[in-house]
């Protein structure tokens, strides 16, 4: 009589935006492996061509950057964990990258296995991880599309200056006017939260603190600007109409 294999679990998940330091990836590795004696841990890396294999985070780190042919003009941007206790019931294997996070459990542990698996996905969720790539994507094309719309309807109702009355037109170009100034601010709010939360992973020194702004790149500081100015001259726009209005 032969007997039925016993339950396995089989949990694989990839995350995206991830804003991940050497303290957190080190913090990623301790909860992944907690319940598996330290060692059975593995931690290496792929750099210049050359693999490294250690035991702890640290010692890889201190293993590559001392390396007679390290070079640190070549972006580093690997770094797999691996661990697994004698039965092979707990099994875990993370893999990290600079664009996702590839988390795997596996074994006939199974209650161990979706513990584990939910306090990554809590962990990395509280450092910008999402499952899904292109929500921040379709979203932000969505108000770029509406601005777009309304920037269109605004330079007809100001074409229809000289067809229709200049009172109905006026009142047109306040109130698009008014949705063009929220749609920049929305915008404007979107662009910051993006490039804040953009991926970074960093495997030699901690994430940098501070406010948003302080932590957004130059180029996202200007596009952030500009969109500013955008904003006061659709108010300017906007207080303009009134004033023609009301005979000011």
């Amino acid at each position: 009589m032969t007997t039925a294999p016993s339950p396995r679990a089989d949990l694989f998940r990839t995350y995206y935006l991830c804003r991940l330091g050497r303290s957190d990836i080190q913090r990623v590795f301790s909860i992944a492996s907690d319940g598996i004696p330290s060692a059975e841990v593995q931690v290496k890396t792929v750099h210049n061509d050359a693999e490294y294999t250690r035991s702890t985070l640290s010692d890889l780190i201190d293993g590559v950057v001392n390396a007679a042919d390290y070079d640190d003009r070549i972006p580093w941007n690997n770094v797999y964990f691996s661990a697994s206790d004698a039965t092979e019931s707990r099994r875990v294997y993370i893999a990290i990258f600079n664009k996702e996070v590839q988390v795997a459990f596996t074994g006939t542990d199974i209650i161990w296995s979706h513990g584990q698996n939910a306090r990554i996905e809590l962990f990395l969720g509280n450092r910008g991880a999402v499952r899904d790539p292109e929500a921040h994507s379709r979203t932000l094309k969505g108000v770029v599309t509406m601005l777009l719309l309304v920037g269109f309807w605004l330079a007809f109702s100001a074409i229809s200056l000289f067809t229709e009355s200049k009172y109905v037109t006026y009142a047109n170009m306040v109130v698009f006017a008014a949705f063009m100034l929220f749609e920049l601010w929305r915008l404007s709010s979107m662009l910051v939260r993006r490039e804040a939360s953009r991926t970074k992973i960093f495997y030699m020194q901690d994430l940098p603190q501070g406010s948003i702004w302080s932590r957004l790149e130059t180029s996202a500081k200007i596009l952030v600007l500009t969109l500013a100015v955008g904003a006061i001259a659709a108010l300017a726009a906007l207080i303009s109409a009134w004033a023609d209005v009301a005979g000011l």
